[in-house]
C-alpha cells in the first residue's frame, strides 16, 4: 500500500479535498473491499453517470 509522506498529512480539519487524492482513496478502497482497481473505476464511473444523469 502506498502511503503519503507525513509532511502532506494533516489534521482532518486542515485537509482539502483534491482530485490529486482521488488515485490513493480508490487504490484503499479496492484493498479495503477486496477488489480490483478496475472494479472499483468501473463501479465509480456506473454511480456517477447514474448520479449525474450522463
Amino acid at each position: 500500500m502506498r502511503r503519503f509522506p507525513n509532511s502532506l498529512l494533516k489534521k482532518y480539519n486542515e485537509r482539502r479535498c483534491e482530485s490529486s487524492f482521488l488515485p490513493h482513496v480508490a487504490e484503499t478502497i479496492a484493498q479495503f473491499k477486496g477488489i480490483t482497481l478496475d472494479k472499483v473505476s468501473e463501479e465509480t464511473s456506473r454511480n456517477s453517470k447514474s448520479f449525474f444523469g450522463f
